[in-house]
């Protein structure tokens, strides 16, 4: 034990040596900066080995990204996009190469092995802030076929993180460019299960439709606990008004904002949850349907303002829940 302690003279020393301490100056350091966006320099392709799989007969468990999403060019079969779970959107133009019968790299031989004959493709999103893709989809009010829409969200088994979700994000120039429409998603960190752009137009715009998973806030200790995310709607393209459909008439918000919660005219007929699908059907543009786990299949003749359950025969459905992510 230390006998010979001295609360004043002790004091004293620790408040010297935390001050010399505080002012002891540091040795010089270079600091590293870039300008703009880093280039990054692809080490592959190759697989990732000693994946946690099963089914493999293979002493290294070779493994590699998951596609979560696929969009074909309308009128291009060259042309695909697809959207990996942790590696962002890539592109190819020469989809077909490999089997079109024809000798695209003018060596002689159609359809050969020749690498310079078979699919390419190119990343597109490897700077933007999330490179967790969850849907994609061609924008067919564009008759360019230059517009997609991507959402953005969890849907990797890893534990690791490959991105926050962005809420959407969207190009008007075949993947060179992308905008990111954050919304209420991406600030609550909402994952899109679905973005169905239309070609109905209302409002400013043309309507676009998007599922998400739904997600409580508010204080509970308060009994002010809000119920958001589900299905959203915008009127206005997608420009960034992006009204939610679903739960309207018990989510204790003030969605028409006119001063009153959850009144009668709030309710869209489509309850409040995750909305893990929207499919619209091809000959009627204001026509879709959307599944809400435990909840069933829902159907809208408005382009998505109104909604109908659709469950009559379906059997089962409380104990229903999205497939587990891969």
């Amino acid at each position: 034990m230390h006998t010979n302690f001295n609360p004043r003279k002790d004091a004293k020393s620790i408040l010297s040596l935390a001050a010399k301490m505080a002012l002891e100056p540091l040795e010089k350091r270079v600091l590293l900066t870039t300008a703009g966006l880093p280039n990054w320099v692809s080490q592959g392709p190759s697989p990732t080995i000693n994946g946690q799989t099963s089914g493999i007969v293979n002493p290294n468990n070779p493994v590699s990204g998951a596609v979560q999403a696929i969009a074909a060019h309308p009128t291009n079969n060259n042309i695909v996009y697809i959207g990996t779970v942790g590696g962002g959107i890539w592109k190819t133009t020469n989809a077909r190469w490999p089997v079109d019968g024809v000798d695209n790299n003018g060596n002689g031989p159609m359809d050969d092995a020749d690498p310079s004959e078979q699919v390419l493709w190119t990343p597109l999103t490897d700077q933007d802030p999330s490179l967790a893709i969850t849907s994609l989809a061609f924008d067919p009010s564009d008759a360019t076929n230059q517009t997609l829409w991507a959402g953005t969200g969890k849907k990797s088994s890893t534990f690791r993180a490959v991105g926050p979700s962005n809420g959407l994000m969207k190009t008007t120039d075949g993947g060179t460019t992308w905008e990111i429409y954050p919304t209420s998603l991406a600030k609550d960190g909402r994952t899109v299960n679905a973005v169905v752009p239309t070609t109905v137009v209302q409002g400013t715009g043309h309507v676009v439709l998007v599922a998400s998973e739904t997600t409580p806030y508010g204080t509970p200790e308060l009994g002010k606990v809000k119920l958001g995310g589900g299905l959203l709607r915008s009127t206005d393209g997608g420009k960034g008004d992006f009204v939610k459909i679903s739960g309207n008439a018990n989510d204790n918000i003030d969605n028409d904002k006119d001063g009153t919660i959850d009144e009668a005219d709030e309710d869209t007929g489509l309850p409040g949850g995750t909305v893990t699908a929207i499919v619209g059907d091809p000959s009627n543009p204001s026509l879709f349907y959307a599944a809400m786990p435990g909840q069933g299949v829902f159907r809208s003749t408005d382009a998505g303002a109104t909604w109908t359950a659709m469950n009559t025969g379906l059997n089962g459905i409380a104990n229903t829940a999205p497939v587990a992510y891969g």
